[in-house]
């Protein structure tokens, strides 16, 4: 694409996405690295999608798009169970992962604060007693904070730690409408894709039926294994992924009706 073409490409997608829904942004997100690029560059684009909340401080826009579309933990790359979005620290990990990185306690003689830096989210009994509460730390944000803090004047210090609080504060009161938000998408995103899997089939049914003659059989066609695999695909059929497949129907078919005869 030339220099030229892609300007008006990324002028036209940026008025396309003025218009969509946060669901079908973020499906147009994967579709290649073009249009990623394109759409973490347009300005607001959660305020013009459906997104209510700000974008989180400290995250660009390529990265918060990344920590919502992304499936697998940010630190092993693995697409595990379990992986889930911790909103108090902006990151997506699997339950390996999280468990090196937080602390349930610590103890800092300078550093006397309880609220600052926590995620208050019930951590499953996969780590601790079950249905126990508690409060975890990330230590890297200990760190950061205990170091942030020795090398303030010791008349710097109280008004440091005020303003930390609030910060935090502030950060998980907002959590549970993010968490609100996120589940609104998810099941917008399983609707969608729910209709996408019965469009499918019923375009696949169609199709059978238009290729079945005498040669044949609409009701080995179904039977075939491509034809079951093709309908747990939760994508659109193309005419392209119809070609390639009818080619594999039609072997198959003549291979059932062969062991038939």
């Amino acid at each position: 694409m030339t220099e030229k073409k892609e300007l008006v490409f990324s002028i036209l997608l940026e008025k396309i996405c003025s218009h969509l829904r946060l669901v079908d942004i973020l499906h147009l997100f994967q579709t290649c690295k073009s249009v990623q690029k394109i759409i973490c560059g347009i300005k607001n684009i959660w305020r013009d999608a459906c997104f209510k909340l700000p974008r989180p401080e400290g995250l660009s826009e390529k990265e918060y798009l990344s920590l919502i579309l992304k499936k697998g933990c940010q630190y092993c790359q693995e697409n595990k169970s379990g992986v889930k979005i911790y909103w108090a620290w902006n990151i997506r990990s699997c339950k390996k992962c999280i468990e090196t990185r937080i602390l349930e306690k610590f103890s800092l003689c300078e550093l006397p604060y309880e609220e600052l830096i926590i995620d208050t989210t019930p951590l499953n009994h996969y780590y601790y007693k079950k249905f126990k509460k508690i409060i975890v730390y990330l230590k890297s944000d200990i760190d950061s904070a205990t170091n942030e803090y020795k090398e303030l004047l010791p008349e710097e210090r109280d008004e440091w730690l005020i303003q930390k609080a609030r910060a935090c504060q502030e950060r998980m009161r907002i959590i549970p409408q993010r968490k609100g938000e996120m589940k609104q998408y998810q099941e917008l995103l399983d609707h969608r894709q729910k209709n996408i899997k019965a469009r499918r089939i019923a375009s696949l049914h169609s199709k059978c039926k238009e290729i079945a003659t005498k040669e044949y059989s609409y009701h080995i066609l179904i039977k075939t294994p491509s034809f079951k695999k093709s309908c747990k695909v939760k994508e659109e059929l193309t005419d392209r992924s119809w070609k390639i497949l009818h080619k594999k129907l039609i072997e198959e078919h003549n291979k059932i009706r062969d062991l038939r005869a």
